[in-house]
């Protein structure tokens, strides 16, 4: 997979997780995405990825692009879904003060 512009991995990118691999993104507006090929995974097996989105150390649920994870991806389809993340505009979150 290609590394768009102003990607950066964390913990060097890969990780090798429950027989499989796990690549982490994070983006510049607070973004992420962890892409997984698992035994298990939407499409592991047929040697396909997964990919959810993140938003800071969460998974991220709320985007105009899914609100799941999406399986079944070729290396081409996790850029895509890649350059749209990195895309996504800055959440803006309510800030409070712990009143």
């Amino acid at each position: 997979m290609r590394e768009p512009k102003g990607v950066r991995h964390i913990n060097g990118g890969v990780r090798n997780v429950n027989g499989g691999v796990q690549l982490l993104y994070e983006f510049e507006n607070g973004y992420g995405a962890s892409v997984i090929k698992l035994p298990f995974s939407y499409g592991g097996s047929r040697g396909l990825w997964e990919l959810a989105i993140t938003h800071g150390d969460t998974l991220c649920y709320d985007t105009p692009i899914t609100n799941n994870t999406i399986g079944y991806l070729t290396e081409d389809g996790v850029d895509e879904l890649l350059d749209k993340i990195e895309a996504l505009p800055v959440k803006m979150e309510l800030l409070t003060d712990g009143n």
